[in-house]
This record gives structure tokens, sequence and C-alpha cells, in this order.
């Protein structure tokens, strides 16, 4: 990954509304340059994101910004701490306090070692690829974890995104049908009553609202889907309906 940015102040002189500022970070595996004279500033509250294919460096450039990584070569500053001299104070988002208790999501899982060598056992068919699952992994609430030492300063976890309305979904409706028949599950669009959907695990069956928009539709799918999902790990604990709404609303507001 390479990039540019214009000449800016030390790292202990950078400005206040720049949070991440770093200058020329290179790193490198067995010989191999995977980020090459990376340089770039990111202002407090700007969302920024790195797009670019398989092994372009984007893991590499973040973990260098958490303090993971050392670069071979560059400076910067991440929350105004040092990138090689202060890598234990760096922490994004929150530090978890030790012996919290945490809230479930579902995460998704790789196929076994086990799965994956009975498949090479087998000769390897392509049709037969082990897929992956999903599991519920526990996760952390705001109000359990300790905050940042300053001068970093925490970031209120607020969803940057709108209710999707209208047709521009639309095309993507009948890949949300593909995946419920994968679960085993039928979808139907037909008059609901007051529920935008509903999801009936005994039959395997889901209904969508008719009234609804395409993007609607396609909104209340989801989420129908992912209280399928909830229900399709058996070993899973039983959840009361506010901790299955807490984790159905992640997995929608994830993909909406």
């Amino acid at each position: 990954m390479s990039a540019a940015a214009p000449a800016a102040e030390t790292v202990h002189g950078t400005p206040p509304d720049i949070v991440i500022d770093v200058h020329g970070l290179t790193k490198s595996f067995a010989g191999r340059i995977v980020v090459r004279d990376l340089s770039m500033q990111v202002k407090r509250g700007t969302i920024f994101g790195f797009l670019g294919p398989n092994g372009s460096g984007k893991t590499t450039t973040i973990r260098m910004l958490c303090g993971l990584l050392t670069p071979d070569a560059g400076r910067g500053s991440c929350l105004g701490f040092d990138l090689r001299t202060e890598t234990s104070r760096i922490k994004l988002g929150h530090c978890v306090t030790k012996g919290s208790r945490g809230i479930r999501i579902w995460a998704r899982r790789a196929p076994s070692r086990k799965r994956t060598q009975e498949w090479r056992n087998a000769g390897w068919d392509p049709d037969e690829l082990p897929r992956a699952t999903c599991k519920l992994v526990s996760v952390f609430a705001q109000d359990q974890v300790a905050p940042l030492p300053p001068p970093a300063k925490p970031v209120p976890l607020t969803v940057p995104i709108a209710e999707i309305t209208g047709d521009s979904h639309e095309h993507l409706f009948a890949r949300i049908i593909r995946l419920a028949d994968e679960l085993g599950y039928t979808v139907c669009v037909c008059d609901t009553g007051p529920a935008d959907g509903t999801c009936n695990r005994k039959i395997r069956r889901v209904e969508i609202a008719e009234r609804l928009s395409a993007n609607g539709r396609l909104a209340a799918a989801i989420h129908e889907l992912a209280h399928a999902l909830v229900g399709a790990d058996e070993e899973a604990p039983k959840l009361t309906y506010a901790q299955e709404e807490l984790v159905v609303e992640s997995i929608a507001w994830s993909c909406c």
C-alpha cells in the first residue's frame, strides 16, 4: 500500500484535530514490502476506510496504527501516542476491564480442522468444501470497560447509518431468498398484519409484509433471518426476548 500526503508537523506537534498522523511508514515480511512509504492524516470525527485487494497492506497498516506491529521505517502517531515509543498506550475504542461479563453476538466461525481434514481425505471435492458457520461469542458492553488514558478520548458507539427506504436495493432481495433456502427456510411476502415480518422456527418459514417498500422488505427479511440464525445453534444458551433482539439488531444494523 502506498499513499502520499502534504507535509505535516512532527509527531508531538500534531494539531489536536488530527488523530492519525503518519509519514513514510514501511513494513516488509520475509523481504517482501507490504506497506511502502505510507503517509496519511485522519481528522477527528472522520470515518476513514481502507479499500484494496488481498495483500495490499490494509491489515498491516492498521496493526501498525494500533501499535501491534513496529514499522521498519517511518514515524507517526495515533490518538496522540507515538507509534514507536508509546505503543503500550495505544488503544482504539475502549480498553476491556479484566473480569468483565460480556453480551453475546453472532460471529463467523471457520470450518474446524477436523472437518477440513475429512474433506481433504475424501478427495478435495470443491462442491463439498466445508462451509463457515456462525456461533455466539462474548463481547463487552460499553459500561463494562475502562476509559482510555489521556490524550485519547473515547468516541460514542453510535451507528453512522441511515434507514434504507425506497427500492434502490430491490435486486438484493433475491439473494436473501437464496440464503433463506440454504438455511432451510421459506420466505413468503404476504399480509402480516401490523408486523413488518415474522419468523416461525418450528415450520421454518419467514413472512414479510407486502405493504413494505422493496428496501423495507429487504431490511425485514434480514431481521427475521437473523432470528432464524439465533435458533440455529442448539448448543447456545437460551436468550431472553431482549437479549435475542439485541443480537438480531446487531446483525441487521451490520447488513443494512
